[in-house]
């Protein structure tokens, strides 16, 4: 246990100088979150105006690492809503379930994001369509398995998001190369039909 607090105050410097660069790059994290295709179906054109304001994302531990974790969204000033941060708890228990709960958001006048979920996070991959993400902060889970939003962005997005934005970069550069590739071959084919129309 002690060797593990060693490491995790180790990884946490680490993370807060990477954080530090990462401040100077526009939209870092809002690119890193858009870019996952479950989060990205989540967002509405209004959530990602919202999420324009975003500062900071950091996910930080329990002391004790196995019970759980916050994750934690820091917003600049913006004419949204009042809070500063918007966290969600992430609570785990012995028995694999857990409690995840947010906290609460104060939107000034006429800006809280109209409808509510349609369904809710839980054990599905692929989250049920959400009318906004900010709903995700007021839908408490209990007793259950996962809470897929947060253990994305723990598991996926947090430890090495420019790896992330760069995979997804070269999916997207090779399915343009096989794209081009198909376009080749459709050419190749038109003009050895040609030739051997000659011929004949």
């Amino acid at each position: 246990m002690k060797i593990e607090r060693k490491y995790n105050k180790i990884r946490d410097r680490v993370y807060a100088r990477r954080n530090d660069i990462i401040s100077c790059i526009p939209d870092f994290w809002l690119r890193i979150i858009l870019h996952h295709s479950v989060l990205e179906i989540m967002f509405t054109e209004y959530d990602r105006e919202v999420f324009g304001y975003l500062d900071s994302l950091t996910v930080e531990d329990f002391q004790d690492p196995r019970k759980g974790y916050y994750v934690t969204f820091t917003f600049k000033p913006n004419p949204y809503f009042y809070n500063t941060k918007l966290t969600k708890t992430i609570k785990l228990f012995d028995d694999g379930t857990l409690k995840s709960v947010g906290s609460g958001i104060f939107w000034k006048q006429g800006k809280k994001p109209k409808g509510e979920s349609n369904g809710r996070i839980g054990g599905n991959k692929r989250p049920v369509r959400w009318q906004s993400f900010f709903n995700w902060f007021g839908h408490p889970l209990v007793e259950m398995d996962e809470d897929v939003v947060a253990e994305i962005i723990k598991e996926e997005l947090w430890p090495n998001p420019i790896a992330h934005l760069t995979n997804e970069e070269d999916e997207l550069d090779d399915t343009e190369e096989d794209e081009d590739e198909e376009s080749d071959g459709e050419d190749d084919g038109e003009e050895s039909d040609g030739t051997g129309g000659g011929v004949a």
